[in-house]
């Protein structure tokens, strides 16, 4: 195995294998759960209609979840446009907005320091880690009741946003390769 052997890889050869450890908190996904949970979320997403090339965004503190989210974004040929919980509602919708994302996966606890309502998202479905909280759907609920199959789509990528020297961050949307999510980006080869 290379040192960019695609998750899945590791999966079939070492499954139990931590793929996260989560310091301090004793908790860790192995690559055998990562690799379930993150095609579980990829057909979930599918399953919400999102089609190759869209977008949703992420708002959580450092949780095991966020290497879920991202392969599974990553598997389902979706951007991803990652959130800081140091930002206010108005800076969050902005990325929201510009990103396109249709769906949201947030913490409730991000969700409230940030200020922002799952009622004030009414374009979005917004999937909430904690549990249900009102108009938000449980992110446990949805992924338990999705097959944890592997989708046949070329591979997403994040959604990076710079610091924007006009008052507002930029979304860098980089074209998507058309090659399998196992396929690591050129930019490991260097």
């Amino acid at each position: 195995m290379t040192a960019f052997t695609h998750p899945r890889a590791v999966a079939a050869q070492r499954p139990s294998k931590p793929a996260v450890i989560m310091a301090g908190e004793d908790k860790q996904l192995s690559y055998a759960e990562l690799v379930d949970r993150a095609d579980r979320l990829a057909t979930l997403f599918i399953s919400l209609g999102l089609a190759p090339d869209d977008a949703i965004a992420v708002l959580m503190e450092n949780r095991l979840e966020y290497c879920e989210v991202c392969w599974a974004a990553k598997n389902a040929g979706l951007h991803y446009a990652c959130i800081s919980t140091h930002l206010n509602a108005e800076d969050s919708r902005y990325i929201l907005q510009n990103s396109g994302a249709r769906v949201l996966i947030a913490s409730a606890g991000a969700l409230e320091k940030c200020g922002l309502s799952v009622q004030s998202l009414p374009d979005l479905t917004v999937l909430v880690l904690d549990g249900p909280i009102d108009g938000g759907l449980d992110y446990e609920d949805r992924l338990r009741a999705m097959p944890a199959t592997r989708p046949e789509r070329q591979r997403g990528a994040s959604m990076l946003y710079s610091s924007g020297t006009t008052g507002r961050p930029k979304g860098v949307r980089a074209t998507l390769a058309d090659v399998a999510p196992e396929e690591p980006p050129a930019r490991h080869a260097m």
